[in-house]
């Protein structure tokens, strides 16, 4: 008789955790309890992501250039509801949980450092003759589609390729500084290039605390990704790295 009490007061017992289970909910500890300060650096890929869509309708449709400008304010809007829909239903704000650490001095003074550098080298190459002249040479007739020929020679010159054409990039910089009021082409070669150069830091950080690395060591690791990349360009790349480069030739 003991026995069979004991096992039906266990049942009881069972059956009303699994009731009280189905009622109240239960927190899943883990991804969705973690800090999303570092997910801020979505909404610029977001932002690109919209642009790009807009811009390859406009290609494949032939519409006006200046719609590009429309479709991607109309895919920015509906992304943007959407996405803020999704984040305010999971938790996963971008930005969420931020809170400062030692190590971020570390990130922005790299940032700093690799943007002021970029503000006094300029490095402009083919792509500058080329490709951007293009997208200026579009800047003044917004009404004609996007042009599929290179315009930077008097006679018809051949056709961009098709991997270059789906790039809009080029397009993105010009129409951002046209926005803006500023030269597309001084936004092009200068701003574009120090507000990437400023990011890149916390880019490499971010990557390595997605990996579960600490805040320190996630800050040494994008030191030494950031070295890595500058000394692995053969290019001279600033004040520092020209001369060091200029005495290793004379010598």
């Amino acid at each position: 008789m003991r026995i069979r009490a004991n096992l039906s007061e266990g049942a009881t017992r069972a059956g009303a955790i699994a009731n009280d289970s189905w009622t109240k909910p239960i927190r899943i500890s883990g991804q969705c309890d973690q800090s999303h300060a570092g997910d801020i650096l979505l909404l610029p890929m977001a932002i690109i992501a919209f642009w790009t869509l807009a811009y390859d309708l406009v290609l494949v449709a032939r519409w006006p250039a200046q719609t590009i400008t429309w479709c991607f304010l109309a895919f920015a809007l509906a992304g943007g509801v959407a996405l803020g829909r999704l984040w305010t239903k999971t938790g996963a704000i971008p930005g969420k949980g931020y809170r400062f650490h030692p190590s971020q001095l570390l990130l922005l003074a790299l940032g700093l450092g690799y943007a002021i550098t970029a503000l006094f080298v300029r490095r402009p190459n083919q792509d500058d003759v080329v490709y951007f002249h293009r997208v200026l040479s579009q800047l003044l007739d917004l009404h004609q589609p996007i042009f599929l020929r290179q315009t930077s020679v008097d006679m018809d010159a051949a056709a961009f390729s098709p991997v270059h054409l789906a790039t809009s990039y080029e397009m993105f910089i010009a129409f951002s500084g046209h926005w803006l009021g500023l030269d597309p082409l001084y936004f092009y070669q200068v701003v574009g290039h120090v507000i990437t150069a400023f990011a890149l830091p916390f880019v490499l950080y971010w990557c390595a605390r997605r990996i579960q690395l600490d805040r320190w060591p996630a800050a040494i690791g994008a030191a030494l990704g950031m070295g890595f990349l500058l000394l692995a360009d053969r290019s001279p790349f600033g004040v520092l790295l020209g001369a060091v480069k200029s005495l290793q030739s004379a010598g």
